[in-house]
C-alpha cells in the first residue's frame, strides 16, 4: 500500500528549477562571451576560428531548449557545457595542436560537434514532447520520514566512515585476508561496491550541509572524511576517483542551496590543476620501473613523503628549476618528462583525438570499426566471476588505439590513451553518422530518464538511480562508451542492492504531468 509523504520531501524535479534559472541567466553573459572569443579567432586568423563558431552555435542551442523545456535531470546542459571545455577551449589555449591540420579539417571538427549537439537537443526535445512523465510513485527510503534528516544524516556518515576505515585498512594491507577468501573475479565488485557507497554518502550529506540541516560537529567530521578519501584514493597519483567524490558534494551542494558553490570549486580545482602538472612524472618514476607498468599501494605511512615529492615535482614543472625535475629528465628521458607540463586543460582535450580520427580517416584513409567498439559491452557487464575470459574494461579503448595505429597491442598493457564519446563514435561509424547516431542515442536516454525521474522523490532508488548516471556522465569525458556503460553499471548495481530492503512503494503529492 502505498505511503504519502509530506510535500516538504524533494522531488527531482525540484531540484532543477535553480540550475534552469541559472541557465536562463547565464545564457546571455555565455553568448557574449563565446562571441568575444569567435571574433578574436576570426579577425585575428587564427586556426580553428570557423570550428570555434560552430561549437559555440551548438552549446548555446542546446542550453536554451533546456532551459525552457526541463522538468528534471540536467543531463542535457551539463553535456553541452562539457563541449565547449573538451573541444572548445583547446582552441584558443592550444594554438599548437590546431597548426598541425590544415584547416579543413579542424572546420570538419567543429562541425562534427555541431552535428552531435544538434541531434542530441533534437532527439531530446522531440522524445520530451512525446513520451510520458513518469508517475508519482516511487521507492522511497522510508525510515527517514520521521527524523528525516537526523537519519539521513546517520546514514551519510556511515557510508563514508565505513569506506574510509576499509580504505585504511586496505592501505595497511590487512584487508589481504578478507579478499583472498572471496571468489576470483569478485574483488573488482567489491571496489565498486565500496566506491558507490561512498558517493552516495558524500551526496547525501552535500544534500544536508546545502540545505543547512548538518549540525557543526557532524559537519567537521563529514569534511575531514572527504579529505582522507581523496588523500588516500588520489596518493597512487590517480586524481579520477578523488574528482569523483568531489564531484558528488558540488552536485549535492548545489541541487540543495541553488547555489554554485564557487569557493569550493574554485579551491579544488587550483589544488588539482596544480597536482596534474606533476602526476606524470610521478608515474614514470613510481609506475613504470624496470619496464613494467602496475601502481603502486603506499601504505598511510609512506603517502607525506610522496605527496611533498608531488608538490614538488608541480613545482619544478611550473618554474623549470629544481634537482628532482633535473634529476627526472636524466632518469626518464626527455619525451617522458615533458610530460610534466601537462596541464589540466590539456588533459581535458577531446579535440585532439577528434583531429586524429578526422585525419586518419580522411586522409590516411584508414577504414572506421563499423560497431566494434560497442559490441564488446554486453560481454563487459558480465562478472568476471562468470565469465573468466572476459575482455579488458578498456577493450573498445584499444580497439580504437590499435585500429587507428596509435598503439600497437603491446604497449596497451602498459597505458590507455582516452578517446570519448564522440571521436569514437566517428571511428565507428566515420563522418556526421557517428555524430548523429550518437547524439540520438544520448537524447532520447536523457529525455527518457529526465521524464521517468522528474516526480520522484530524491531520497528514494530511482533518485539514486538518477544521481548515480548522471554522476557517472559527468565523469564521462575521456570514456569509450563500453567503459562509460560498464562503470555505471558496476555503481548501479550495488546503489540499487543496498536501498532495496530499506526501500517502500510511496506515493508523491505533487507531480508534474
Amino acid at each position: 500500500m502505498s505511503v504519502v509523504l509530506d510535500y516538504r520531501s524533494t522531488q527531482m524535479r525540484d531540484l532543477t528549477v535553480g540550475i534552469a534559472r541559472l541557465t536562463k541567466k547565464a545564457l546571455l553573459i555565455m553568448g557574449i562571451l563565446l562571441g568575444v572569443f569567435s571574433a578574436y579567432l576570426y579577425l585575428g586568423g587564427k586556426a580553428g576560428a570557423v570550428a570555434f563558431v560552430l561549437i559555440s552555435a551548438g552549446t548555446m542551442l542546446g542550453l536554451g531548449v533546456w532551459a525552457n523545456k526541463a522538468i528534471g535531470l540536467p543531463l542535457l546542459p551539463m553535456i553541452m557545457v562539457q563541449q565547449i571545455f573538451l573541444y572548445g577551449v583547446p582552441i584558443l589555449v592550444n594554438p599548437g595542436l590546431m597548426a598541425q591540420y590544415p584547416e579543413s579539417i579542424t572546420t570538419s571538427a567543429g562541425l562534427e560537434v555541431l552535428v552531435f549537439s544538434l541531434a542530441l537537443t533534437g532527439s531530446w526535445a522531440m522524445a520530451m514532447s512525446q513520451m510520458r512523465t513518469g508517475p508519482a510513485i516511487c521507492y522511497s527510503l522510508t525510515e527517514f520520514k520521521k527524523d528525516g534528516a537526523g537519519k539521513l544524516r546517520k546514514l551519510s556518515l556511515n557510508l563514508v566512515f565505513f569506506t574510509t576505515a576499509y580504505s585504511v585498512l586496505d592501505r595497511q594491507g590487512l584487508t589481504g585476508p578478507i579478499v583472498n577468501l572471496l571468489p576470483a573475479g569478485t574483488s573488482s565488485i567489491l571496489t565498486a561496491l565500496l566506491a558507490a557507497a561512498a558517493t552516495c554518502g558524500f551526496f547525501i550529506g552535500s544534500l544536508l550541509i546545502g540545505s543547512h540541516e548538518m549540525p557543526p560537529m557532524s559537519r567537521y567530521l563529514y569534511w575531514l572524511l572527504l579529505a582522507a578519501n581523496c588523500y588516500i584514493a588520489a596518493s597512487a597519483f590517480l586524481l579520477s576517483a578523488a574528482c569523483t567524490f568531489v564531484m558528488s558534494v558540488v552536485i549535492g551542494l548545489f541541487w540543495s542551496s541553488g547555489r554554485v558553490p564557487w569557493k569550493l570549486l574554485i579551491l579544488l580545482g587550483v589544488l588539482f590543476s596544480f597536482l596534474n602538472i606533476g602526476k606524470d612524472a610521478m608515474r614514470d618514476r613510481y609506475w613504470r620501473v624496470n619496464g613494467q607498468n602496475s601502481i603502486p599501494d603506499f601504505t598511510l605511512g609512506e603517502m607525506p613523503g610522496h605527496y611533498a615529492e608531488w608538490f614538488q615535482a608541480s613545482t619544478d614543472a611550473i618554474t623549470g628549476n629544481g634537482v628532482v625535475a633535473k634529476r627526472w629528465e636524466s632518469d626518464i628521458g626527455e619525451a617522458a618528462a615533458a610530460k610534466e607540463n601537462q596541464t589540466l586543460l590539456a588533459r581535458v582535450n577531446n579535440l585532439q583525438n577528434l583531429l586524429y580520427v578526422i585525419d586518419a580517416e580522411t586522409v590516411q584513409n584508414i577504414e572506421p570499426l563499423h560497431g566494434g567498439t560497442y559490441s564488446v559491452i554486453p560481454l563487459l557487464l558480465i562478472p568476471r566471476i562468470l565469465l573468466t575470459d572476459k575482455p579488458r574494461s578498456h577493450e573498445g579503448q584499444i580497439m580504437l588505439n590499435v585500429h587507428f595505429q596509435r598503439q600497437d597491442l603491446n604497449s596497451t598493457y602498459d597505458t590507455y590513451i582516452a578517446w570519448g564519446l564522440l571521436p569514437e563514435a566517428y571511428g565507428n561509424f566515420g563522418p556526421l553518422t557517428g555524430a548523429i547516431v550518437l547524439g540520438v542515442v544520448m537524447g532520447l536516454f536523457f529525455a527518457f530518464l529526465e521524464k521517468w525521474t522528474a516526480n520522484k522523490l530524491v531520497v528514494s532508488m530511482e533518485g539514486f538511480i538518477g544521481f548515480t548516471i548522471f554522476l557517472g556522465f559527468a565523469n564521462s569525458y575521456e570514456m569509450v562508451a563500453s567503459v562509460l556503460v560498464t562503470s555505471i553499471f558496476q555503481a548501479l548495481v550495488p546503489v540499487a542492492g543496498a536501498m532495496l530492503p530499506f526501500s517502500r512503494r510511496t506515493r508523491v503529492q505533487k507531480a508534474v504531468v
